[in-house]
């Protein structure tokens, strides 16, 4: 199967989305490479790469929502495609189950397509080549064939409504940030990685965002970016103990207690720890002065 084929596909399945959804149902892929032959190394990497890109980001809703409406089991295409570009671009860790897992997959599969858990020469990239066109052409036509749904006389306008919500609520992943800094801002977690901390708990978010009624999505989806962020730094501290111990002169023992003492009122801001030194060293400076021996000009020291 060519990647030819794959495209013409691929240009009904838009055409048809279009006419329901608009352009958003299923954005062109824009901006990758595509392969240019068929038995080479390059050309392979090139058609997963593509292959995710309409399978896990513009055309993750509408195809999704296509299976659904045939009643079609979950198309194994998506996991293995997923599988194979971990496996092509990622540094897959052998010590990670989740790393280990894909990248088991992934030779799975190639040993199905071309006989060899690698490829190694031009006819092994050509055979995995083919057998992932195919799949992606099954895949295609079957969600071709779910949208002849879309234009039934009854049920027809619903289903063209139910996805155009789904649309409506398909946030990107960039559009979560905004909502992840102003939590991050409020609780003082002004070191956070905004996209790292989005992209491990996304998949949860539009889940949040998709039940969410018309309106409600920002409220409902604060408060579970704002639960997540205290359940991650909950037990926490704004500052390391070698930050407290640069403000603060402290013993061992009076740092530990210190901490566990503050710990108890996790979350609390860099600002207010901060505020807690600053009068912690004042109440330290004034307990030393008082205690130092006063020099009496009036009295002579002893011999």
């Amino acid at each position: 199967m060519s990647f030819a084929k794959v495209m013409e596909l691929y240009r009904q399945l838009r055409q048809e989305l279009v006419r329901y959804g608009g352009t958003d149902a299923l954005p062109p892929i824009e901006g990758l490479a595509l392969p240019t032959r068929e038995d080479d190394e390059l050309s392979f990497i090139r058609l997963v790469v593509w292959s995710y890109a309409l399978l896990q980001e513009n055309g993750r809703v509408a195809l999704r929502f296509l299976r659904e409406l045939g009643k079609l089991p979950k198309d194994p295409v998506s996991e293995c495609v997923m599988s194979l570009r971990a496996w092509l671009t990622h540094n897959l860790s052998l010590a990670k189950d989740s790393d280990r897992q894909r990248l088991d997959l992934a030779r799975a599969w190639i040993r199905e397509s071309c006989g060899r858990h690698l490829m190694l020469d031009a006819e092994h990239w050509q055979r995995c080549f083919h057998t992932l066109c195919a799949a992606l052409c099954e895949m295609l036509e079957r969600a071709l064939e779910s949208c002849a749904v879309l234009e039934h006389p009854i049920d027809g306008p619903h289903n063209v409504e139910e996805l155009c919500q789904r649309l409506r609520k398909n946030w990107d992943g960039y559009l979560f940030d905004q909502y992840v800094r102003a939590a991050a801002e409020r609780f003082g977690l002004d070191d956070i990685d905004v996209v790292a901390f989005r992209t491990r708990h996304v998949t949860e978010w539009r889940k949040v965002v998709d039940v969410a009624e018309d309106g409600k999505s920002g409220q409902i989806l604060t408060q579970r970016i704002e639960t997540d962020l205290l359940k991650w730094f909950g037990d926490a501290l704004p500052l390391t103990a070698a930050e407290v111990l640069q403000r603060v002169p402290l013993s061992p023992m009076e740092l530990s207690t210190l901490l566990l003492a503050v710990r108890r009122h996790a979350p609390i801001s860099r600002l207010q720890l901060e505020s807690v030194l600053e009068g912690l060293a004042e109440h330290l400076s004034v307990v030393a002065r008082a205690s130092a021996p006063s020099a009496d000009p009036g009295v002579d020291p002893p011999r």
